[in-house]
């Protein structure tokens, strides 16, 4: 696991993946292809209102989530 860079001069680049979810999802399948065979996730662009949050914790798991399980089958 990578430290937090939380940080103007570090670019999420070098230590997050990021972008729409279908760039997430190319970068996770280049990574597996590479040996990948796990991810943590940690969220912090998380809406403020209740329902909001469940509906972007949905979209992660039917966008990256469930997606990223299959490249291990």
């Amino acid at each position: 696991m990578v430290p937090l860079q939380l940080d103007f001069d570090k670019s999420l680049d070098d230590w997050t993946i990021n972008g729409t979810a279908a760039e997430c999802r190319e970068t996770l399948a280049r990574a597996h292809a590479m040996g990948l065979d796990g991810i943590g996730l940690t969220i912090y662009s998380l809406p403020r209102e209740a329902a909001a949050r469940i509906d972007y914790l949905a979209m992660i798991a039917e966008q990256l989530v469930r997606p990223a399980a299959t490249l291990g089958r």
